[in-house]
């Protein structure tokens, strides 16, 4: 009887045997060249042969060879952005695949192709190899191709002129800076590597002798393309290696942080989109330059946040990792777009260092575009859907063509050199868009000129901006300064001043149409400024000028009255305008001063809105605020507010502000948590201090909100609740508190439920948007399957109407969003009846009984401890996965979450389990919204956990070596980690002792001298001002806490009596956690705020003094 053929093997043969080939050579997947019929074939073939799961997991022979080429031709022809990920290759086939089997699996088959490993150590290790396998990804060179192109030829320029022979692919990744930021990764680092070292080699071994390089290749090695990892037609290849080898230099990208806006054409309407551009690395003096900010050595980490109309966010982290270079990480904000008026207007960048902000910067390419003037492109790719912004006004560029969108009323003058489409209109803004080879102007409305030239030597991307002289608490419709408006331009690492014989003005809205010399006739009011050489206009932009004698005193007199006094205002009239009634306040031009006197119990405006009109025409308007003492908070559209509330996402341009009658000393913000969380329940302690800052006007203190984002945040994480507070209010040395506060929530608003309808209730919100009231989209996401159910709920004149949400896919979380932001507290409609399953993990969730859920919590975390990275494990993994990547769904809502945070065990598992799929980052920050952190979980509990993981891993597969194998990426996470997060060094360096040979990439991070212990708290003690009060508990009570192996060191190292309490208190805090960090206690949990809350206000120096107890505990017991 014939033995059956195994499928797989016949599928292998056929293979082979189409190629003339005895079987595998060693050469990479991609050079077979699989065909599509052939794909095809395999995939159906996988599909019909998927592994049995069940007690054990069994393949089929020649699972593991076939998969890997399957694998590496799926990730080439469907991958477009980011890293490639297990869940949609094996989805793909049906098959489902435990963590330890998927890296024998490729282990194993690419061992059979004769193929290494790549990158072993790393999470994606092998998921890495089979993408480098297939080469590189079609979609990204289809979508990206302007990008890869200037990318692969700088990787080949400087693979071609250096001297030493650093690999390829280590230039590939100094250079990614270049690429957009879903491109930054090791797979295209590699291929681009790879790609430019065989073409080197290529074009070394077969001499062009003055030919045409891809001619002379074809003659002498026909298959010459089969050996560069791209798999395209020859027509396609060559195409790709003419560009990369022809000698017109592309410009070269500074490697600086840019704001990149990008036109995107939709049926002839035409969309800007602003995205962020960041290097992989930065050095010191590019960071100096560009935020004009002092960096000290001891300063290791930093973020970079960016501000634009309507919002703002942390965009990425920086770690110091030699003297002068930093490593710069994307948060996820980096790598999303701002779109439609975002996208247009300015957008900043500042620099902090905690909650203390370093410097502020508007970027290259981040100024407000200007209406009035064209706004010139290039084309980025083929079907020139995608166009670049390159600059505004008169343009040079050594692009062959550029495209011109022409401002409202101005035209093309077509008696210009060259060639132009003729403009058309476009469908959604009053602009027309052409497209000009050669010399051309645009005329402007009032005849003024523009002028655009293609193909000259060099590009004049010069951007301008009108320097800051901004007076304290007064708006206008522009910004407002005091005298002569000075006009500052940038190019590259170069700045100025624009001279002032090239700077014209003209009146707003004065009649008065006349364009002035600023050199000769001073400016004052609303005025429109050019700057004009040889005729052509190269910036224009609108300011409001006060003349220089121009003087405005704010008089509190107390906190209902005071007066505001204008002088230096003869030849001119006031009006106040309010309620839409006009009221003048002086009509004699004789008179040099105005005084308004202002009473609050009269007036319901909390600001003064005033017209000064000048005898020859010139106006401007000014927004005051009301002259009475005490705090205020001032949000973005200047609207003042003595109470309220703000979400913490939305801060952007909230100001605290506190005037007083004369110099009240120092002012603070007091803010205080409340919460159930007991540390601020029932002791109170989690509150701080932010000092005011006083500028020109000793009586006025303020502060931004938003640039102390970080510690709110980490104040308001520290929350057990959702709803909680924290509570904002001011107080000052001598007038103690203020009545003022604001309350800062997650959200700024809630659902009421009446019937079954919701209503949302956003009265006391101070940043919602209420204009876009309208355009909130409520929707419910079934807790079933969060990734798959959405349902959107309609409104009527009731409400938002859920009675149509059914049963099966309950419960249901509810969400009201603006702009993909949830903006409403979500609400949980728990379904009748409960769910009909005996799966713990949906029981966890779903059961409408919190008292059950609490029992199926902790059902599901026993058997995740009994047995490790097992099913469970993954399910919890994957489903926090799929809730975060549906617009990103708030934890803490879920009581599931909530228990996770509080059980160490468990999170220290996910976080294993995620780093062996590739899904590190999605656990790894959830310590951004649950009250836990991964710094602040005891030593012993990651050691039994991994110990655990090992051992259960081990049993598996029968191969202690290979199981600890499977654990490298972990080890290699928390060993990164370590270099940005000092508490996690010693738990990195407890994980290495368990390999004889260090994993790649990995070091042993060195212990704390007593030196620099000593810098660190030197460098907080030299500035008193940053820190507020500080409540602790006594060091009795502290002392009951400490093991009694660990007291003597308590006893050393408690600081009493030596500097100022509040940084003794600080000190000692971190002493008790380093000392409650060595072991497992139930205390942790309860104290974690405490901790986490003081640290986050200066996680540099405090990072040092907790490691340096941490290591001193080690040394004495």
């Amino acid at each position: 009887m014939k033995t059956p053929v195994n499928p797989l093997l016949r599928w292998l043969n056929a293979f082979f045997s189409s190629r003339s080939l005895p079987g595998a050579d060693g050469r990479a997947l991609y050079a077979y060249r699989c065909h599509d019929a052939e794909y095809e074939s395999l995939a159906a073939l996988l599909r019909a042969h998927v592994p049995r799961n069940y007690p054990k997991t069994i393949f089929i022979s020649y699972s593991d060879v076939l998969f890997s080429i399957y694998a590496a031709e799926f990730i080439r022809r469907n991958h477009t952005a980011g890293h490639p990920r297990w869940d949609v290759i094996l989805e793909s086939i049906g098959w489902k695949v435990p963590y330890a089997h998927r890296q024998k699996l490729v282990n194993d088959g690419i061992r059979y192709w004769k193929r290494k490993v790549r990158s072993l150590g790393q999470a994606s290790g092998y998921l890495h190899t089979l993408a480098c396998e297939g080469g590189l990804p079609i979609r990204m060179i289809e979508n990206e191709s302007g990008y890869l192109i200037t990318y692969f030829k700088r990787v080949y320029q400087a693979l071609r002129g250096q001297s030493s022979r650093r690999p390829a692919e280590i230039i590939a990744q100094e250079l990614g800076d270049t690429i957009p930021a879903t491109m930054q990764n090791e797979l295209v680092y590699e291929i681009a590597g790879e790609f430019c070292e065989t073409l080197h080699t290529l074009l070394n071994e077969h001499p062009t002798h003055g030919q045409d390089p891809v001619s002379s290749l074809r003659k002498q090695y026909p298959d010459w393309h089969l050996q560069l990892p791209l798999v395209l037609p020859e027509e396609n290849a060559s195409e790709i290696v003419r560009r990369l080898l022809s000698q017109s230099s592309e410009p070269r990208i500074s490697s600086n942080v840019l704001v990149e806006r990008i036109w995107v054409d939709v049926d002839d309407s035409w969309y800007c989109d602003a995205r962020f551009r960041f290097p992989a690395t930065m050095r010191t003096e590019q960071l100096i330059s560009l935020f004009e900010s002092n960096i000290q050595p001891e300063q290791t980490r930093l973020i970079i946040s960016a501000k634009w109309r309507n919002g703002g966010a942390r965009l990425a982290m920086l770690s110091r990792y030699e003297q002068q270079d930093w490593r710069v990480e994307l948060l996820p904000f980096a790598m999303q777009k701002l779109s439609g008026a975002d996208a247009m207007a300015e957008i900043s960048l500042s620099l902090h260092e905690g909650p203390i902000l370093l410097g502020h910067v508007i970027p290259k390419g981040g100024y407000e575009l200007t209406e009035d003037l064209p706004w010139v492109f290039e084309a980025m790719n083929e079907s020139e859907s995608q166009l670049k912004l390159v600059g505004m006004g008169s343009v040079s560029s050594r692009q062959n063509s550029l495209f011109i969108s022409l401002p409202t009323n101005s035209h093309l003058d077509i008696s210009g050199e060259g060639e132009f489409d003729i403009p058309r209109l476009l469908k959604n803004s009053e602009r027309s868009l052409t497209k000009i080879s050669g010399v051309f102007s645009v005329v402007l409305h009032d005849g003024a000129v523009c002028t655009i030239r293609t193909q000259q030597l060099y590009d004049s991307a010069i951007e301008y901006y009108i320097k800051p002289t901004e007076i304290d608490l007064v708006k206008s419709d522009y910004p407002v300064h005091r005298a002569w408006p000075k006009i500052g331009w940038k190019k590259d690492m170069q700045h100025g001043i624009v001279p002032e014989n090239e700077l014209f003005w003209r009146s707003i809205r004065s009649g008065n149409n006349s364009w002035f010399s600023v050199a000769s006739v001073m400016p004052k009011g609303q005025i429109e400024v050019r700057r004009i050489v040889n005729g052509e206009v190269l910036f224009s932009g609108k300011v409001v000028i006060l003349p220089a004698d121009f003087d405005i005193q704010i008089i509190p007199e107390t906190a209902q009255k005071g007066v505001i006094v204008l002088s230096g205002i003869t030849d001119a009239r006031v009006d106040k305008y309010s309620n839409n009634e006009k009221v003048t306040l002086k009509s004699d031009y004789l008179q040099n001063e105005c005084v308004i006197d202002c009473n609050s119990s009269q007036m319901l405006e909390s600001t003064i809105n005033l017209r000064v009109s000048w005898k020859d025409g010139s106006n401007l308007k000014l927004l005051l605020p009301k002259p009475v003492s005490g705090g205020r908070f001032v949000s973005n559209d200047g609207s003042v507010h003595f109470d309220g509330v703000a979400s913490i996402a939305h801060l952007h341009g909230v100001d605290a502000e506190l005037l007083t009658i004369s110099c009240a000393g120092k002012g603070y913000l007091n803010i205080e948590l409340l919460d159930e969380n007991p540390m601020s329940e029932k002791f109170h302690y989690l509150h701080a201090d932010i000092p005011l800052l006083s500028g020109r006007n000793e009586k006025l203190q303020q502060i931004s909100l938003y640039e102390n984002y970080n510690l709110l945040n980490a104040m308001l994480v520290c929350a057990w609740k959702n709803d909680s507070t924290l509570r904002v209010d001011f107080y000052s040395d001598r007038f103690g508190k203020d009545k003022t506060t604001l309350n800062i929530k997650r959200y700024d608003g809630r659902f009421i439920e009446g019937g079954e309808r919701l209503l949302v209730d956003i009265k006391d919100s101070i940043v919602f948007p209420y204009h876009k009231i309208d355009d909130m989209v409520v929707e419910a996401i079934s807790l079933n399957t969060p990734d798959l159910c959405t349902v959107l709920l309609k409104k009527d004149e009731s409400g938002y109407d859920f009675s149509t949400l059914n049963n099966q896919g309950g419960p249901w979380l509810i969400v009201g969003k603006i702009d993909g932001a949830i903006r409403i507290a979500p609400v949980i409609k728990w379904m009748l009846p409960t769910l009909q399953t005996d799966d713990l993990f949906l029981n966890a969730i779903c059961n409408a009984s919190p008292e059950q859920r609490k029992e199926y919590c902790n059902a599901l975390f026993l058997e995740m401890k009994n047995n490790p990275l097992q099913n469970s494990c993954y399910l919890l993994v994957e489903y926090i996965k799929k809730y975060k990547l549906n617009n990103s769904l708030p934890l803490l809502e879920l009581d599931l979450f909530r228990e996770v945070s509080s059980n160490y065990c468990v999170v220290v598992q996910l976080l294993i389990s995620s780093c062996l799929s590739g899904d590190s980052d999605a656990i790894y920050d959830i310590q951004e919204e649950l009250p836990f952190s991964w710094g602040w979980i005891p030593v012993s509990i990651w050691k039994d956990v991994f110990e655990q993981c090992w051992y259960y891993l081990e049993k598996q597969i029968n191969d202690k070596a290979f199981a600890l194998n499977i654990l490298q990426p972990f080890i290699a996470f928390i060993n990164h980690q370590a270099h940005i997060d000092r508490r996690l060094v010693p738990i990195a360096n407890m994980l290495l002792t368990h390999s004889e040979i260090l994993p790649a990439g990995c070091t042993v991070l060195p212990s704390v001298s007593r030196e620099q212990f000593n810098d660190a708290k030197q460098m907080l003690l030299r500035n008193p001002d940053s820190f507020g009060r500080v409540s602790i508990f006594s060091k009795e009570l502290w002392d009951s806490a400490i093991t009694p192996d660990l007291k003597s060191v308590f006893n050393k190292f408690w600081i009493e009596n030596t500097y100022h309490t509040r940084f003794e208190k600080r000190f000692n805090l971190m002493l008790v956690a380093a000392l409650l960090s060595q072991r497992n206690n139930k205390l942790m949990h309860q104290l974690t705020a405490l901790f986490e809350f003081h640290y986050q206000q200066a996680p540099q120096q405090l990072g040092v003094i907790y490691q340096y107890y941490f290591e001193q505990a080690g040394v004495c017991h």
